[in-house]
């Protein structure tokens, strides 16, 4: 053996130009710099915890979740992710209880202590969690199983203590319990039992003390309001509440807990119409009761109640005669209610009352003359749009009839406007949030028309009224690149520049070197079936008009992106799909005028390959240069499917054998596997001796993803809708084995299986460790955990997971420390760290990991520039390119390497060579493909190449163990490898390519 020393070093350097390596995430391209459309946040639902304020909202990046601020404008960030990515948890009914934050969000209960490894579920339900209620000792909610579905739920705090009160509707029915409300140790609220429809309840926590205090309204009918807020207000030992024994609206009633004690408090209405909409909120201020009701002759005007008949009186007639005067909502500061009063000289203003006809007054005609200040509410609508009590005043949209609807502040003698924060007559339409940490200033959402729905904040002056947080901040629009795929250091991939339709991707170019992007045409690039053959044209499916979906090929230059064929005529196009490289050559199915049929491009021609009818159906696989693929013989599930195989040419393409049930076709290993429906597992050489039945499996599944590498397949048989088994092959019997099963009654789901390091890297879900990255060698002893990355029954949800040279993969998930970035690991918990940090206070989302040029390119939203291109560096990396060559359908000599660290001795491995061949060890510049003959391809530009070491060899196997120096000069060093084979026979065979970038460890 030969080893030439030094060529890595310095002197050999100056052939080669070194990359300057990035110290984190870049940038590469902001490639739609158009403005962003706003993006609303819209927060509500607040509660102050810890000298925080919590409340749910949504942005681009997180989904719909948990938000905190902290006192003070410009400090509101990302709490918890609960459902990583843009999916959402959609967080509500938040309370503190036993010094913990409580709320509902994904459908399971949470609890909180303020940071977000204290952040735990407490359990998931059919129905989600929702009323959270505070009774004593105990919290209560509403939520459900699949047995009982919305009942009436409690918690003492702990996993163990949190249980079904009772199955008030029995079986599957749901009594949907609504308006929970303390009543001393117990606690009142709506319910309907299946037989008496909804009526008022109590309970004291347990299935026995748990029963109908009375059925107002005999029979199936509903005496009080399936609203979910339906009022039971307390005042001195009863609870007052809207209730209807007949036909039409409802009546006041109270109740002490009992039958006996639950009556009418007055007839207000005339005959059975009643006198309030069962919705109507109650409010007490002073010992006295507020309420907006009719009694016919007046109208709906502004009553009070002191619990008796006598002392229920309507205050005063705002609109004489039977035109209602008064309105909800109703607020009460500082023994004043506050509500809305309309008459016919003003329209509807804001009034206050002190309980006494000669005490009530309008305090401002906002809107001067008959035009409304106020937005008349609609009996069945909100009833929030008075808010407080908040510095001795409320908060109220209301308008001039200049500006729209805006935030003004009022207070028992005045009323002014705080800000125009929509200007012009549009609306902002504010809303309550809550109150900050402090409790000086009142939160609320707005839209200034700009940003969207936000977060502000108001002290009760105009000067104090502003932006608390712009949660979803407006940057430019997002490119949304897709199919990235690496051409030899330029990356090939779909964006939308802007220029086009919106959402329109259009074929791109990077040139990573020279740090340039390129658009290439000004067509529709489909995200479908990207792919690059092996000389560095990129075939992909692309639209335009008139003609639909058609193969299109490029070499990285607009003046070299093309048509390749139009091959249905017609608008919709012959519609690609399938696409597989083998050697030069690119397999897919289309189809024309007589159906679907397998075709072959070079780049340049395009050729039918079967008659109609015939075609991929699903995954083709790549054996040594053979395209092996499924048709079925029969249009049903299960039927016999027939293994097809093509080496690019009408006479080499052919049926293989009939399988039976076949779905899915991958290499691996040296074999083609095929998995099936029924479920069995087949191995293949392309011969059709050389097909045969690995084994049954037991079982009712079905085998679904097949994933090949270098030692055999893995493969899901599946169990259920979201139950998998995880098996893997190396192609016999003895070696075809269940690795992981999931856990009795755990929803488990198994994703993003990705070959690594002669394993398999995966995404598995448990009870004890929620959804994290597990790694598995093909055998159960070896499949365990890689790290709970976020620790405990939280989900990290790694997607996205690609192998990065030989010795990293990447992913991306959440930690519980922050938002979805992308994460670096060698299948170990000590090798696994954060590699990108995109969105620092949000999630970056990143998708499409691609080792291009050394670094990891990926598309990512930092909040501002959209969904751009970035890349980060991952260290040392080999970097295997293209395909080797060998006799057609039999040997592809295969080159392997360890990733060169500066310092370290890499080991190159090739592996299939020829016993007997020659061998030489190439070290040259990396280029794309350069057709040496047939299928095989130089990746080393010719002037620069050297000789490394040779050899003759005696196995078709050959180790070399390659001194990398220690030299800083060679940090971010690319270089191109390949071996080239002299088999004995004559002529000459090459490996594929290993493009190197040198870096420190």
């Amino acid at each position: 053996m030969n080893l030439l020393l030094p060529p890595l070093g310095a002197a050999v350097a100056l052939l080669f130009a070194p990359v300057a390596a990035t110290q984190g995430p870049r940038l590469l391209f902001d490639l739609n710099t158009e403005p962003a459309s706003p993006r609303a946040s819209n927060p509500e639902e607040s509660v102050s915890f810890g000298g925080h304020t919590y409340f749910a909202a949504e942005t681009f990046h997180s989904g719909r979740e948990l938000f905190r601020t902290a006192a003070g404008a410009g400090t509101a960030e990302l709490f918890a992710d609960l459902a990583p990515g843009r999916a959402s948890s959609s967080p509500r009914s938040l309370v503190v209880f036993q010094g913990r934050l409580w709320f509902s969000a994904d459908r399971q209960l949470w609890a909180s202590d303020g940071t977000r490894t204290g952040t735990q579920s407490l359990g998931s339900f059919a129905a989600l969690p929702d009323l959270l209620t505070v009774v004593g000792n105990t919290l209560y909610f509403t939520g459900g199983n699949p047995g009982s579905n919305r009942e009436l739920w409690c918690s003492d705090g702990t996993l163990a203590g949190t249980r079904q009160v009772a199955d008030i509707f029995p079986g599957t029915g749901a009594s949907s319990p609504a308006g929970i409300t303390a009543f001393g140790p117990r606690l009142v609220f709506s319910a309907t039992d299946g037989t008496s429809g909804r009526e008022p309840w109590i309970s004291d926590g347990t299935a026995a003390g748990t029963q109908r205090i009375r059925d107002i309204l005999p029979g199936p009918g509903s005496s009080v309001a399936v609203h979910p807020v339906q009022d039971f207000t307390p005042l001195g030992p009863h609870l007052y509440f809207i209730a209807q024994d007949g036909v039409g609206n409802g009546e006041l009633w109270r109740t002490d807990g009992t039958g006996a004690g639950t009556q009418v408090v007055r007839e207000i209405g005339p005959s059975l119409a009643g006198s309030m909409s069962l919705n109507f909120p109650l409010v007490v201020s002073g010992g006295t009761l507020y309420f907006v009701a009719d009694n016919g002759p007046n109208g709906r005007e502004l009553w009070r109640s002191d619990g008796t008949a006598t002392g229920t009186q309507m205050i005063v007639d705002i609109a004489p005669g039977a035109v209602p005067g008064a309105a909800p909502p109703l607020e009460t500061v500082g023994g004043r209610v506050f509500f809305a009063g309309a008459t016919t000289s003003a329209g509807q203003e804001l009034w206050t009352s002190d309980g006494t006809a000669a005490g009530t007054s309008m305090l401002l005609d906002a809107n001067p003359g008959p035009g409304d200040g106020l937005r008349r509410i609609s009996l069945f609508g909100p009833l929030t749009d008075v808010w407080g009590p908040f510095a001795n005043g409320v908060v109220i949209p209301a308008t001039d009839g200049s500006s729209g609807f805006e935030p003004w502040f009022g207070t028992a003698q005045s009323m002014s406007p705080l800000a125009d924060l929509h200007p012009g007559p549009a609306h902002s339409a504010p809303r309550p949030v809550g109150l900050d940490p402090s409790g000086t200033a009142l939160l609320f959402a707005a839209d200034d028309g700009v940003r969207g729905t936000e977060l502000y904040g108001t002290d009760g002056s105009a000067a104090g009224t502003k932006l608390w947080a712009d949660l979803n901040a407006q940057g430019t629009r997002s490119a949304l690149p897709v199919n990235l795929r690496d051409g030899y250091d330029r990356l090939f991939f779909a964006a939308d520049d802007g220029r086009d339709l919106p959402g329109e991707r259009t074929p791109w170019v990077a040139d990573m070197r020279a740090g340039r992007s390129l658009g290439l045409a000004s067509i529709e690039a489909a995200a479908t079936s990207t792919r690059v053959s092996l000389n560095g044209t990129w075939i992909f499916d692309g639209w335009t008009p008139g003609i639909g979906n058609e193969p299109w090929s490029s070499d990285g230059t607009p003046a070299g992106t093309a048509l390749l064929a139009d091959l249905y005529f017609g608008f919709l196009g012959s519609l690609p799909q399938f696409p597989t490289p083998t050697g030069a050559k690119v397999f897919f199915a289309a189809r024309d005028a007589g159906g679907n049929r397998l075709w072959r491009t070079d780049g340049v021609d395009v050729e039918p390959l079967t008659t109609p009818g015939v075609s991929p159906q699903s995954t083709a696989a790549d054996l040594r240069g053979l395209l092996l693929f499924l048709d079925p013989t029969s249009p049903f599930a299960g039927q016999p499917v027939g293994l097809w195989r093509s080496d690019g040419t009408v006479a080499g393409t052919g049926l293989i054998q009939t399988i039976d049930g076949g779905t899915r076709v991958v290499a691996g290993g040296g074999l083609a596997f095929i998995g099936t429906d029924v479920p069995s597992l087949w191995r293949s050489d392309g011969t059709s001796g050389g097909t045969q039945l690995i084994q049954n499996i037991p079982g009712f599944g079905r085998i679904q993803e097949i994933v090949g590498t270098r030692r055999g397949v893995f493969f899901l048989l599946q169990l259920s809708s979201l139950s998998y088994d995880l098996w893997f092959s190396d192609g016999l019997p003895a070696g075809t084995q269940r690795v992981f099963a999931p856990e009795p009654g755990v929803r488990f789901m198994l994703t993003s299986l990705t070959p690594f390091s002669d394993g398999l890297l995966f995404a598995a879900e448990t009870r004890a460790l929620g959804q994290e990255l597990w790694f598995s060698d093909g055998t159960a002893a070896g499949t365990r955990v890689v790290l709970d990355l976020n620790p405990g029954p939280a989900s990290s949800s790694p997607t996205f997971v690609a192998a990065i040279g030989a010795r990293h993969a990447v992913f991306a998930a959440e930690a519980g420390t922050g938002g979805r970035e992308l994460w670096i690991t060698d299948g170990t918990a000590a090798g696994t760290r954060l590699l990108a940090d995109v969105h620092s206070d949000g999630s970056g989302d990143p998708r499409e990991p691609t080792l291009c040029a050394g670094e990891v390119v990926f598309s990512a939203d930092d909040g501002f520039h959209g969904r751009e291109l970035w890349a980060v560096d991952p260290g040392a990396s080999a970097q295997p390119v293209g395909l080797g060559c060998g006799p057609r359908g039999v040997r592809r000599p295969e080159l392997w390497s360890d990733d060169p660290v500066l310092g370290t001795r890499a080991r190159v491995e090739t592996r299939e060579a020829e016993p007997g061949s020659a061998a030489a060890l190439l070290l040259g510049p990396p280029r794309p493909g350069l057709q040496w003959s047939s299928d095989c391809f130089l990746f080393l530009e010719p002037a620069g190449t050297v000789l490394l070491v040779s050899a003759p060899l005696t196995t078709g196997r050959w180790d070399v163990a390659v001194p990398i120096p220690l030299d800083p000069t060679l940090d971010g060093l690319r270089v191109g490898l390949q071996v080239a084979l002299a088999p004995p026979g004559g002529g000459i065979e090459l490996t594929n390519g290993v493009f190197w970038t040198l870096e420190p460890g």
